[in-house]
């Protein structure tokens, strides 16, 4: 977990998507993101979690100078091995075929691991597979997962595979087949006069009236305490619940 979160801010800050919140907040997260994985890696036993655990801080490292070998190390078969960051990083640059077979062994092991289960169709979509991609996305939905990544790599993968009068490519309510072409970037729509949402579904209003907690551990307290105060009558209760 803390390497995945500091692998997010390295990112954010990297792609130019936010500033640093202090002076030093990147080089710092990246020290942090590599002790941890060097303190995983050492207490690792031989095997490919190692393999991958060591090219995923080689990625974060200034020296790719053996990546080559560390990636075909790091791929071949076999095991239960977890990717935190390996398919972000290589699956776009000719590797999806083999990270998408590294998530299959791990839903071999662990049927409802979620990241690799959303993440999957990506993979297969990089590959050009688009139908084994809405295949992938199909057995996670009916394994009971749901994600906003299936709903994406759905999308994506109809895209891909030339299928664009699908019901999944338009919105909610699309009128016909020609219509409404984009839900991911709505202004597509609105320029191109594709754009169709009925009245009585158009939304008025988005998000809550409460405050949002501050901190990760409020947040998950929020709906306890929400429920704590329907229950004593100090708060109003959600029609919709």
């Amino acid at each position: 977990m803390k390497a995945d979160r500091a692998g997010h801010i390295i990112l954010e800050i990297a792609a130019g998507l936010r500033d640093e919140q202090y002076l030093g907040e990147a080089q710092e997260t990246l020290a942090a993101l590599m002790e941890e994985y060097n303190v995983v890696w050492q207490l690792s036993p031989p095997g490919n979690q190692r393999d991958i655990l060591d090219l995923e801080r080689t990625l974060f490292s200034e020296d790719w100078s053996g990546l080559p070998a560390q990636i075909q190390k790091a791929m071949q078969p076999g095991g239960c091995s977890q990717m935190n960051w390996t398919d972000v990083f290589i699956g776009p640059f000719g590797w999806a075929e083999q990270v998408s077979e590294k998530f299959r062994e791990t839903l071999a092991c662990d049927p409802m691991a979620i990241s690799p289960s959303t993440t999957r169709p990506f993979q297969l979509i990089y590959s050009g597979d688009p139908e084994a991609a809405l295949d992938a996305v199909e057995e996670a939905e009916n394994k009971g997962l749901s994600h906003p990544w299936l709903e994406d790599g759905r999308y994506i993968a109809l895209l891909a595979a030339g299928r664009v009068n699908d019901p999944a490519v338009h919105g909610p309510g699309a009128k016909g087949g020609n219509m409404t072409y984009d839900r991911q970037m709505a202004f597509i729509n609105w320029i191109f006069g594709t754009a169709y949402y009925p009245d009585d579904r158009l939304s008025t209003k988005y998000g809550c009236d409460d405050p949002v907690p501050d901190s990760y551990a409020e947040t998950l307290l929020y709906p306890v305490k929400r429920l704590m105060h329907m229950a004593d009558g100090t708060l109003p209760r959600d029609p919709r619940a």
